[in-house]
């Protein structure tokens, strides 16, 4: 098993406050700006929501777009191998230094097709 595989393996079963909080004590946004943190802070949820929320546009151009994923999604028989796969396009494509199997998590939560509208 990868490391990769362990961390999608891993992440699969956080929750999605889990997954969010994730995000929060390792990054903020001030200014529309993504600042990297050093130690958590009181608010990590919401702030990793919002830190999501603001890499949805590159999440979606990179994912739907460039790797095609109304395409590739149904290639992956379980979830934890589509993780691996988006985390992989994530990290290959330096979205953001934050845990890529977190954020891919998250986007097959949604739904790859519903995140990327396919038809």
């Amino acid at each position: 098993m990868t490391i990769l595989t362990e961390q999608a393996a891993r992440a699969v079963q956080l929750s999605d406050a889990e997954l969010f909080t994730e995000l929060g004590k390792r990054a903020y946004l001030q200014n529309d700006v993504l600042i990297m943190k050093r130690g958590a802070g009181s608010d990590d949820e919401n702030g990793g929501r919002k830190v999501f929320e603001h890499l949805l546009p590159k999440l979606r151009k990179l994912i739907c777009e460039d790797w095609k994923a109304c395409e590739q999604a149904d290639r992956y028989g379980d979830e934890v191998s589509l993780v691996v796969a988006i985390s992989d396009t994530i990290i290959t494509n330096k979205v953001a230094p934050l845990p890529a199997a977190t954020l891919a998590v998250l986007v097959t939560r949604i739904g790859v097709k519903r995140f990327c509208a396919c038809p």
